[in-house]
């Protein structure tokens, strides 16, 4: 009989469903093993020494070993952080669950994305730990993983004809980028964006993410934003994104209560 390997992976908890009488079957995000199914044995149970890491937004250093087909089994898991302060502030919880919804859907089983497994956990960190709105968070990360996953928007020059962006500019999603106004015609679905919403999505495009508590956006420019990003994600990865309307209604609410 072969000796079991282990595999030892940091990995991010995206989603949890029971299996079984006792047992959980977690989606894991691992730095490099990228999106996997992981069984824990008898997690549920109460005095499970895996309770914790089964949790959804659990982030720790994994052990696991190979199961049957792309199964994995969970051993033991060293929790770093569970990101226990989104639990109590709907506002921050609805924008985490809805980055790891768009995590789900973009990450690859068993390939990894170093650079969207660290953007993801930048994210967390800044919606648990700081006082950013939570808006400005969930529009850097769209932004940011759009570049990481090859559909960066193009927002240098026009992305039909290659000239200047001056004059009454608008967004295509199908195409793709920013339209200049001779060419925003040429797409009758186009969003009109002003220069402050272009210059906004440079900024994001371009800033380390850790750095984003320093760019303030006005509420006209975070609705444009929020429409074009809304419009090229659902383009580009052919979904609509419940937990996006569901975050959108929270954040509405709030403001009507100050």
């Amino acid at each position: 009989m072969k000796p079991v390997s282990l595999i030892k992976t940091h990995g991010l908890v995206l989603k949890s469903i029971d299996y079984g009488e006792a047992d959980k079957i977690i989606t894991l995000f691992s730095n490099n093993l990228g999106k996997i199914q992981v069984l824990a044995k008898g997690s549920r149970r109460p005095k499970s020494r895996l309770m914790t890491a089964i949790q959804t937004f659990c982030l720790g250093e994994y052990v696991l070993f190979k199961g049957k087909g792309s199964l994995y089994i969970l051993s033991q898991c060293d929790v770093q952080q569970t990101f226990y302060n989104l639990r109590t502030n709907l506002e921050r919880l609805s924008a985490a669950s809805y980055i790891l919804n768009l995590c789900r859907e973009v990450v690859q089983e068993q390939e990894a994305n170093t650079l969207l497994f660290t953007l993801t956990v930048s994210c967390l960190n800044l919606l648990c730990y700081s006082h950013i709105q939570p808006s400005i968070i969930v529009t850097a990360f769209e932004v940011k993983m759009l570049g990481v996953i090859g559909y960066r928007p193009h927002t240098v020059s026009c992305v039909l004809c290659s000239g200047d962006l001056k004059g009454q500019i608008a967004f295509s999603a199908g195409l793709g980028g920013v339209v200049c106004s001779s060419c925003r015609f040429k797409d009758p679905h186009s969003l009109k964006i002003s220069h402050g919403t272009l210059n906004t999505l440079r900024y994001i495009q371009d800033t380390d993410i850790k750095k984003i508590s320093r760019i303030k956006i006005n509420e006209s420019t975070m609705n444009e934003l929020d429409r074009i990003l809304t419009l090229f994600i659902a383009r580009r990865l052919e979904k609509i994104f419940k937990s996006k309307d569901f975050m959108k209604t929270v954040f509405e609410d709030l403001k009507k209560e100050v």
